[in-house]
């Protein structure tokens, strides 16, 4: 479902400049919000922004995006917890899945920065009502014996706690259909 977002701001001119510094850092770090103004990029698959520059020091910019969904607060937003959409997140967290078993396929470790999001992402998904609670403990504690076969650099542990995981999730989601 598309969903449709629009934020009005009244800005000064160092004001507009400073939101457009905050766009361009976070679509360069490929991060999903805009601290400061309830605005998550989250899933958007296109936003404009246009700004009205008038004769005083006041610029009026609109923000509108398609596609995605807008932070729940217009506080300053440091995580975008609160604005995580529970389908980004797992398409984030199979993608890391999918490229820690094709490293492990390798005969690899898995990369340390791919385990960590992935790790970070399962802990986030077990906050989100309604997917599955009742399988969210023995996910945690696959999770931790993943977290300690990958500090330990078992490559055996990995492999094999990264298959316990796969059938996990396959009992999980059967469940839920």
């Amino acid at each position: 479902m598309t969903h449709k977002h629009r934020h009005d701001l009244q800005l000064s001119r160092s004001e507009a400049a400073e939101f457009l510094r905050n766009l361009a850092d976070a679509l360069e770090h490929g991060s999903s919000c805009m601290k400061g103004y309830g605005i998550s990029l989250e899933e958007l698959v296109k936003f404009k922004v246009k700004m009205d520059l008038g004769a005083d020091e006041a610029v009026a910019v609109k923000f509108s995006g398609k596609g995605g969904r807008a932070c729940c607060t217009d506080a300053v937003c440091d995580t975008c917890a609160a604005c995580e959409s529970y389908p980004g997140l797992k398409k984030r967290m199979q993608a890391h899945f999918k490229a820690m078993r094709d490293s492990l396929a390798r005969g690899a470790m898995p990369p340390a920065e791919t385990v960590d999001a992935f790790l970070l992402d399962s802990e986030r998904m077990r906050t989100f009502p309604g997917h599955g609670e009742e399988f969210y403990d023995a996910f945690a504690e696959l999770c931790a014996r993943l977290r300690r076969a990958v500090d330990s650099a078992d490559l055996i542990e990995t492999a094999s706690v990264t298959e316990d995981l796969l059938q996990a999730k396959k009992r999980c989601h059967a469940s839920l259909k």
